[in-house]
């Protein structure tokens, strides 16, 4: 009884399919047949292989072998993330960065002064806008159109043919 050669995999290129440059989950991979002649297209929906253009029955050796890639691909990705969020949070320990000096801030008292006056005029003027508004006239609003089948015969009086 002869063994099983298991076939690798030959990955040529990874396409990620994105969405205004939003990965959508969707991934192609570019492989190289076992003979190493013919080029086919193996694509992932979220880490599962959804089609490959091999003529194999399916799911063949490239859709299984690139999900456990791919799988390992994502594990990695996620470890760096990871990885990354720890070392950009500041350590409880860290100095504190000192607060803006008197100078720097601005206080409530150097804000410039608005008079009653002045409020009520700002009031008047929303009002006016909001008088204008609504004495804008509205928008015509367009008759329905009829239904096609209570326009009339659109083939004069003469019956449906198809040729004469």
């Amino acid at each position: 009884m002869a063994s099983k050669v298991v076939k690798q995999v030959q990955i040529i290129a990874r396409y990620t399919h994105k969405c205004n440059t939003v990965p959508t989950g969707l991934v192609s991979y570019k492989v190289r047949s076992s003979n190493g002649k013919n080029e086919y297209c193996t694509t992932l929906l979220h880490g599962q292989a959804i089609g490959c253009s091999c003529p194999a029955r399916k799911p063949c050796y490239h859709m299984t072998q690139l999900e456990t890639i791919e799988q390992a691909r994502r594990a990695e990705a996620a470890k760096k993330a990871f990885e990354a969020a720890q070392t950009a949070t500041t350590p409880i320990d860290a100095p504190v960065q000192p607060a803006a000096t008197q100078d720097e801030q601005t206080t409530v008292s150097e804000a410039p002064a608005v008079t009653p006056e002045q409020i009520e005029v700002l009031i008047q003027d929303h009002e006016l806008t909001l008088l204008a508004l609504a004495m804008k006239p509205a928008k015509p609003v367009a008759a329905p159109t009829p239904d096609i089948g209570t326009r009339g015969n659109l083939n004069g009086s003469r019956g449906f043919s198809f040729m004469r």
